[in-house]
């Protein structure tokens, strides 16, 4: 869709490439791939170049940190995992990736949850036979290690999108209004946003600010259409094989059912556009009152 091309330049971090090796790397050599095939497109997702360009001013010293925490919610969410599995694969994905949520009930989903987020907050330790337990406990511990603060702010977002992912609201969103409240914590936009104060350092807090709280809604709004629009097609497929109970599309385009998928992704474009025109404005004011704190601007 030509519409969605990028309205301005996007940045990417300075260590990017020396980052993204290590990342798949690591990932490749510790995570339990069912095969070779899944190995491949794993590499091929470009998760850790994706958090490079999203995070393209983080320290050198977190910007990794930060891409394996995102790449490990990635692969337990099952972003990573097939569009369509036949039925010997999908016994597979059961048996040996207890955390690929998109193939798993909302009771099974919450549980590993739960066990997660036990790892995250130190209070249990891992099961080091379990990578998805190892990388979680390890992470979290290396980003306290660098920052006292800031990776107790990941706690809740990280809890809240987790949680995203197994609530049976997924399949009973019916307006747009509603989808897009709870998609800012299905597509992960509080932790998104918590992970960027964390690699950069930055002690800050939105709600000091009305038109900075705005700013940070639209960005999650924005991210969370654009996603839909391009990955339509993968979760209409991902719907017809994955487990019944959590198989609908969580998408923009399927809640306007009004408009065939071509004409309302043509919409969303354009209410796109307004929301990047709506951000800058806010963000010019924002900076020339001169009213936050000293990382605010940063941020914004």
């Amino acid at each position: 869709m030509k519409s969605l091309e990028p309205s301005v330049l996007s940045q990417c971090h300075p260590r990017a490439d020396e980052v993204v090796r290590d990342v798949q790397d690591f990932f490749l050599e510790h995570w339990d791939f069912p095969d070779e095939k899944s190995r491949g497109k794993f590499a091929a997702e470009g998760v850790a170049r994706m958090c490079c360009i999203t995070y393209p001013k983080a320290r050198d010293d977190r910007i990794e940190l930060v891409c394996k925490l995102i790449t490990l919610l990635f692969l337990t969410d099952g972003e990573l995992s097939p569009p369509a599995l036949d039925a010997e694969e999908t016994r597979y994905a059961h048996r040996n990736n207890p955390g690929i949520l998109d193939y798993k009930s909302f009771r099974d989903g919450a549980a590993f949850n739960l066990r997660l987020m036990s790892l995250f907050r130190g209070d249990a330790r891992p099961d080091r036979s379990l990578p998805v337990e190892s990388i979680a406990y390890d992470v979290m511990e290396s980003m306290q290690a660098c920052d006292r603060v800031l990776p107790d702010d990941l706690l809740e977002p990280t809890a809240q999108f987790l949680q995203s992912q197994t609530d049976e609201v997924r399949a009973q969103t019916t307006s747009l209004r509603q989808y897009l409240s709870y998609r800012m914590i299905d597509c992960g936009h509080y932790l998104l946003t918590s992970l960027m104060r964390f690699s950069m350092g930055l002690h800050v807090t939105p709600a000091e600010s009305p038109a900075a709280l705005e700013a940070e809604t639209i960005c999650g709004y924005h991210i969370s259409v654009v996603h839909d629009i391009w990955s339509f097609e993968k979760e209409v497929r991902c719907a017809q094989h994955s487990h019944a109970e959590g198989a609908t599309p969580c998408n923009a385009v399927s809640v306007q059912t009004s408009l065939p998928p071509s004409a309302c992704k043509r919409v969303l474009s354009h209410i796109c556009r307004e929301w990047e025109e709506r951000h800058r404005d806010l963000t010019s004011e924002f900076l020339q009152g001169g009213r936050s704190s000293p990382d605010m601007p940063a941020y914004v």
